[in-house]
C-alpha cells in the first residue's frame, strides 16, 4: 500500500468527520435561534418542542466528536 494514499484516506476521514460535526453545530444554532424566537413570543409548546431538539441534537454532536477520537 502506498503511504501517501493512507495518509490522505486517513485526512479525507478526518475531513468528513469535521464537516459531520460542523453541520451539526449550524443545525444546533438555528434551534437555539428558533428557541428565542419561540421565547419572545412566550410559544410554550414549540419552546419545548426546540428544546428536545436541541438536547438531541447535542448528544449527536458529543457522539461524533467522541468517535473522531
Amino acid at each position: 500500500m502506498d503511504t501517501c494514499n493512507g495518509k490522505r484516506s486517513i485526512s479525507n476521514v478526518k475531513n468528513i468527520w469535521r464537516n459531520m460535526i460542523s453541520k451539526k453545530i449550524k443545525e444546533l444554532q438555528k434551534l437555539y435561534s428558533w428557541n428565542q424566537f419561540y421565547q419572545d413570543r412566550k410559544m410554550k409548546a414549540e419552546m419545548k418542542k426546540c428544546q428536545s431538539e436541541i438536547h438531541h441534537l447535542k448528544n449527536v454532536i458529543n457522539e461524533l466528536k467522541s468517535k473522531k477520537k
